[in-house]
C-alpha cells in the first residue's frame, strides 16, 4: 500500500515535529512506508513551504 501526503501533512510536520504529522514526516524522511509521490507534488511541498506565512 501507498500514501500520498497532503502538502498541509508536510508543512504542520516541519512546524510541529513532536505532533502526529511531525511523526508522519519523520517516517517518511526515513524511508519507512511507501508513499506516492510525483514531480507535482514535490513542487506543490516546495511552494508551500516557500509561503511567508510558513516559517520553518
Amino acid at each position: 500500500m501507498k500514501f500520498v501526503v497532503d502538502a498541509n501533512v508536510v508543512v504542520s510536520g516541519a512546524l510541529r515535529p513532536a505532533s502526529k504529522t511531525g511523526r508522519i514526516l519523520d517516517l517518511m524522511l526515513a524511508c519507512e512506508f511507501s508513499y506516492a509521490g510525483s514531480t507535482e507534488l514535490v513542487e506543490e511541498y516546495r511552494e508551500v513551504l516557500k509561503r511567508p506565512q510558513v516559517r520553518i
